[in-house]
């Protein structure tokens, strides 16, 4: 009888009611724990795909830089960094002026309303005359500039050496904002939609409001960045010294996916659906900037890279958004290639160029065009121009790598070529300025 007793009273009411409490307690905690994954995968899904920079204000302005047949307001002509000049007028030999900026250059031209601005190394940017050479303004920045500068809405913009980034009136010279990053500044800046778009020393791409310098937000790199912004409808897309081309949202500020390359010392060139990114190895990527990497498929690639290392697969997983890779280890590719409707050009350290066609990466020609590295390429109407090591400006047929003509400039020319209103402005390392028609 005792024994059925305790027996019972195991079972009684207040232990079922526990076991009843119990079970509530653990859906609870269920319900809860399930509740706090979807907080948190929803707070992923809006990290990764809306972003705190679709939640800023809108830009004070629209400042945008605008590529047209009498302007190349930037590095490589226009945001796309394609390095074609939208002139039909047929560019000659003939120097119609030549100006002393009495230092070598610090970045190369710009053109823009008539205006070439240029900036020297000794801080000062010079504002001439298209037409004639004539100093239209002159404004000491007291700091080294270590960019090429760029033009949008009335404004020029220029990054330093110190790690400032400066807005000056593009009439009187007048410093209307600056901006501080961490480093030097050598990447020319691009101005689309009311934002300036800034690579830094620092590591940090810069998203700054063009009209005010406020930042809007900053991307991290893993090392420095010299390129130069190329940026389009949808993404800016930058190339940094830890050899990682990084597409980057322009609404959200988010990593769409980045691609491994060799060294650079160029910039992407932006066309169609399609970036084109060469490096010092000899190596021309056609990369679809349309891509975005999905969860968990970086590491699965990392997994896929270690086993080919290892010899457990005879194939090495592809690239996120690779079209085709051209390779000639013989020479080493310089600057950033131009790009038009079906063709690519490149430069090299051996003075040649070449001509690959833009959808398969086809060799068209190469011709050598002079005996030390080339600067990047320019498209002008039936020619390709090229300055290089020992002084030269040459004149190449696009269609047929024939070297049309070639003219001393005195000096070694290391940066690039302006070209607007049927003039080409060529700055030398020696500071000679001279205009070409």
């Amino acid at each position: 009888m005792e024994c059925r007793a305790s027996l019972s009273n195991d079972h009684g009411p207040s232990n079922v009611g526990l076991w009843r409490r119990r079970a509530r307690l653990r859906r609870r905690v269920r319900r809860v724990a399930v509740a706090i994954a979807l907080v948190l995968i929803a707070g992923w899904i809006a990290v990764e795909n809306i972003g705190v920079a679709r939640f800023l204000p809108a830009p004070a302005s629209s400042l945008t830089q605008i590529a047209s047949s009498d302007a190349w307001p930037t590095s490589r002509g226009g945001p796309l960094r394609a390095g074609h000049a939208l002139t039909s007028k047929p560019i000659g030999q003939m120097v119609v002026w030549d100006v002393d900026l009495q230092s070598p250059p610090a970045g190369a031209p710009i053109i823009a309303n008539g205006v070439v601005l240029i900036g020297s190394t000794d801080g000062l940017i010079h504002a001439l005359s298209l037409s004639d050479g004539t100093e239209l303004w002159a404004s000491d920045l007291q700091t080294r500039i270590s960019s090429t500068a760029s033009y949008a809405g009335g404004f020029v913009f220029v990054g330093l050496l110190d790690g400032h980034v400066v807005a000056m009136d593009a009439t009187t010279g007048d410093i209307v904002w600056r901006f501080k990053a961490g480093q030097a500044i050598r990447s020319s800046p691009t101005v689309v939609d009311g934002v300036l778009y800034v690579g830094s020393s620092d590591r940090r791409l810069y998203a700054l409001d063009a009209a005010t310098g406020n930042i809007r937000w900053s991307f991290a790199t893993g090392g420095r960045i010299t390129s130069d912004p190329s940026v389009n409808e949808r993404q800016v897309i930058v190339i940094s010294q830890d050899n990682l081309v990084y597409f980057i949202d322009r609404t959200t500020a988010k990593l769409k996916f980045d691609y491994e390359i060799s060294l650079t010392n160029g910039s992407a060139a932006l066309a169609g659906d399609s970036v084109f990114v060469v490096d010092v190895n000899g190596t021309i990527r056609r990369i679809h900037w349309e891509k975005r990497v999905l969860p968990f498929e970086k590491g699965i690639r990392s997994v896929r890279r270690w086993m080919f290392r290892w010899g457990m697969t005879d194939k090495l997983p592809p690239q996120k958004g690779v079209v085709w890779v051209v390779q000639d280890p013989t020479v080493s590719f310089e600057g950033t290639p131009a790009v038009d409707r079906f063709t690519i050009y490149i430069s090299t350290s051996k003075g040649q160029l070449l001509a690959l066609e833009r959808e398969t990466g086809n060799e068209l020609w190469r011709a050598t065009v002079g005996a030390s590295a080339l600067t990047s390429p320019i498209i002008a109407g039936a020619h390709i121009f090229v300055g290089d090591e020992s002084g030269y400006l040459s004149a190449v047929s696009s269609s047929t790598g024939e070297v049309v003509w070639q003219v001393s400039t005195g000096h070694m020319v290391s940066e690039s070529i302006a070209v607007g209103d049927g003039t080409m402005v060529v700055a030398n390392d020696a500071g000679r300025v001279r205009a070409f028609r």
